[in-house]
């Protein structure tokens, strides 16, 4: 008896160890047009420990291949040393292409409750539902309806959105690679939201390009909208040629940067010059009608989630690069009449020794869905962990360890038979089957086509119905870019057109505003140079045109 005993303690001991090894590291990065975050933790109890955060700035102009390798260096910077199939991966991007909603749904295997959301989502989605990739989760707080019903969170990403970016992380040995794209409960963070409980709350993040209203009751999700604005927008509007008491002038986009972190360019106090060049009034005129379209965008999020839902948002938080600026706060608390307050995340996490905290701003929503992720999982973790246990006391009795031989010996011999059945059949199958396959492929290639051009079609339509005066938009951008212009991107929002693309030759931004001015007719009213940029024997430029 003393001897089993030891046994059994020399072989927990064995297993504690191979765990204290094992480190449980998650490892979130986000992707924006700009730069790629990344945020490395350790689990330690039911807390985590921030190993390392960093932000990897992408260089402007930099080709495919120059950005697949940024992403790579930056993924091995921040894990090197660690073994790649014990790093948890989770995966997001900062998109405004992502659709949020939920269902009620009955209990289902996760199998079934895949399919089911995806059929039901469908409807939705601007892109086929075959593109998608879902990310969903069953709140506990939702789940135990007593109608027998789960509430299902549900957010889709296109593939094209998120999937390079899997794919590159899964090529640098990576196994547990997850899509985790916006979807966490806030109750997990109780110091950062105090009062999640009896609030209905607000969290606004101000990225790159894209900000995220999120509304939540009793911490969890219930209101998601992505809207196109973000820290460059605001930067490059501060880029473009102003008049001022010196002449025109046009700020850097490094001046640019600078003056929106340390000026105060949101509320009006003075006339005061900034860097030599501009007037303080002129840079607020610019950025202080964007700041307004973002107004709007909460007031109806937040009117939409009160009328659907019958409760008031009575505070917001805001977080991003951009929610820094001087005096942001105020203008949305005056505009809302609501407390508006900075998110400050740090509180709810530990620092490995050595590890200063970042800042929250930056890194707010990887820590969140790591939180969420890792928590999730613990229980069943555990749970795990007390079953394996148990099974150990049980294979270190000798007679079931004799038994349990013979059990394995005798399946063995079987599958082995079982194996030899199916593998001939197999091969007999394959001999009648040879001629088949590529007339099988060839029709599932004409259906997968026809119903892409369906799709198209009735995108078109959809398109066209919603917005009327699409023909004549269309005609005049081909009139107004010419051979030797290539546009790379047109972004449609509110009665408006921010037109990327780049001309042929070397111009500068005086050419540019006259061309813009030249556009300006029946159809756009108003159009105006964002930024013009040299790229080698070629000029980069965004115009923005107003629709009338």
């Amino acid at each position: 008896m003393t001897t089993k005993k030891l046994k059994y303690a020399e072989f927990k001991l064995l297993i504690n160890q191979i765990h204290m090894h094992t480190k449980n590291i998650f490892l979130a990065i986000e992707f924006s047009i700009s730069r790629v975050k990344l945020v490395k933790m350790k689990k330690e109890g039911l807390r985590l420990s921030l190993l390392d955060a960093r932000s990897v700035v992408i260089p402007r102009g930099v080709s495919e291949k120059e950005l697949k390798e940024v992403w790579r260096e930056a993924v091995r910077q921040v894990t090197t040393g660690e073994v790649n199939n014990r790093v948890t991966v989770l995966i997001g991007a900062d998109s405004p292409r992502n659709v949020f909603t939920y269902f009620n749904l009955p209990k289902l295997p996760k199998s079934e409750l895949l399919d089911t959301l995806k059929w039901k989502i469908k409807e939705e989605l601007t892109f086929p539902i075959e593109e998608a990739v879902l990310d969903y989760r069953i709140p506990k707080s939702f789940s135990g309806r007593k109608d027998d019903l789960r509430e299902t969170l549900v957010s889709v990403l296109p593939q094209s959105e998120i999937n390079p970016f899997i794919e590159m992380v899964k090529s640098l040995g990576f196994e547990q690679v997850y899509a985790a794209q916006c979807i966490f409960s806030i109750e997990r963070l109780p110091q950062t939201f105090p009062d999640f409980e009896s609030t209905v709350l607000s969290v606004v993040d101000i990225g790159e390009a894209v900000t995220e209203i999120a509304l939540y009751q009793k911490g969890t999700l219930r209101f998601l909208r992505k809207v196109a604005f973000g820290g460059r927008f605001l930067t490059s509007l501060l880029t473009q040629p102003l008049a001022g008491s010196k002449g025109t002038a046009t700020l850097s986009w490094a001046e640019a940067e600078r003056v929106k972190s340390e000026e105060h360019l949101v509320l009006p106090i003075d006339d005061k010059l900034l860097l030599g060049k501009v007037e303080r009034s002129k840079l607020r005129a610019v950025i202080r009608p964007e700041l307004e379209r973002l107004l709007s965008e909460l007031k109806r999020s937040f009117e939409s989630y009160g009328e659907s839902n019958g409760h008031l948002v009575e505070q917001m938080f805001v977080t991003g690069g951009s929610s820094k600026l001087q005096g942001l706060r105020a203008f949305l608390e005056e505009e809302l009449h609501i407390p508006v307050k900075r998110v400050t995340i740090e509180n709810d996490f530990t620092f490995a020794s050595g590890q200063t905290k970042p800042d929250s701003d930056s890194y707010y929503r990887m820590l969140a869905l790591a939180s969420e992720f890792d928590l999730d999982g613990a229980r069943e973790r555990l749970q795990g962990n007390v079953q394996r246990d148990q099974l150990i006391r049980r294979i270190l009795n000798v007679p079931v360890l004799i038994g349990f031989f013979l059990i394995v010996l005798t399946a063995c011999g079987f599958l082995h038979y079982q194996y030899r059945t199916l593998d001939g059949a197999r091969r007999d199958l394959e001999r009648q089957t040879v001629g088949l396959k590529p007339g099988y492929q060839a029709a599932k290639d004409a259906q997968a086509l026809e119903q892409k051009l369906t799709f198209e079609k009735n995108l078109e339509t959809a398109a066209l119905s919603e917005e009327p005066f699409w023909t004549e938009v269309l005609s005049e951008l081909q009139g107004i870019f010419q051979k030797g212009v290539t546009l790379h991107s047109v972004q449609y929002e509110d009665h408006s057109l921010l037109v990327d693309g780049e001309v042929q030759g070397t111009f500068g931004k005086d050419s540019f505003v006259e061309f813009a001015r030249a556009a300006q007719g029946p159809i756009f009213h108003t159009a105006a140079l964002v930024r013009a940029e040299p790229n080698g024997d070629a000029t980069n430029f965004t115009i923005r045109l107003e629709m009338s």
